[in-house]
């Protein structure tokens, strides 16, 4: 069932979702992972930067035969909603380099997409969500029914997102897989372990979130259509520039 529906039929409020989160800010985080690329170590580092009135998403990996960047900026609006400003990925592996670019017009309501000779524009909804930031409302949402009932999320439930992805609106579907406590450096992390929805073909991704840490990334595993993969698993992590380990407190965040 849509976890949304499972909320309304707990609580019996009829308020939007959104209202649900309007004091919901995201926390500055920065993590460091160890990550792998088709077998090959690199180095990744996700992190998020509060500014005043604005906020900074950046996800760099870097290794032997290349590295990538993403860097998504976006603000949130009166209602809490989060609502993308732009987006720019660099990527440059074996010599190859790709570079692809989204400006949002707040004003006239659309977004511009460059990459190559390709340009875009598409109109733009307030629950449309960015390249990056669709994770961060994953985690608001997750956030939402950390004092619900254990069962509250269960392998039924999902979550749909908008998501401003190549230039195309897509939905993106994660379903609950279930609870595993997962084995890292930092020891053992109970976490939430999700899997994107796709239709069909063999492209695969599973994420891995700590609801004891604010339900950040501690893991990502993903297999490309073209037998590529990637994962990445935590190694150091900090939030509200405090440093987490397995003693830290929920209630100290």
């Amino acid at each position: 069932m849509q976890i949304r529906l499972i909320w309304l039929c707990l609580t019996g409020l009829l308020m939007p979702f959104s209202y649900l989160q309007a004091e919901s800010f995201p926390a500055p985080y920065e993590i460091i992972y160890v990550a792998k690329y088709n077998g090959m170590d690199v180095e990744a580092k996700h992190e998020l930067i509060v500014n005043e009135n604005s906020y900074q998403l950046l996800a760099t990996v870097k290794g032997l035969l290349g590295g990538m960047t993403e860097r998504e900026d976006f603000h949130i609006d009166q209602r809490g909603r989060i609502r993308p400003d732009s987006y720019k990925a660099e990527k440059s592996f074996f010599g190859v380099q790709k570079t692809e670019i989204l400006v949002v017009d707040q004003a006239a309501n659309k977004a511009i997409y460059t990459r190559k000779k390709k340009h875009r524009e598409l109109s733009m909804l307030p629950n449309y969500l960015g390249p990056v930031s669709y994770q961060l409302q994953l985690r608001r949402d997750l956030e939402a029914f950390a004092d619900l009932p254990s069962d509250a999320l269960n392998p039924s439930s999902s979550f749909t997102y908008k998501v401003l992805s190549r230039g195309k609106i897509k939905d993106y579907t994660f379903e609950v897989l279930g609870e595993e406590v997962l084995d890292t450096p930092l020891g053992p992390l109970p976490t939430f372990k999700l899997q994107r929805v796709r239709d069909g073909g063999k492209r695969k991704t599973i994420f891995w979130m700590a609801p004891d840490w604010e339900f950040l990334v501690v893991k990502i595993r993903q297999n490309e259509k073209d037998g590529e993969q990637y994962e990445m698993l935590i190694k150091t992590a900090t939030i509200r520039g405090q440093a987490m380990s397995l003693a830290t407190e929920k209630a100290a965040l």
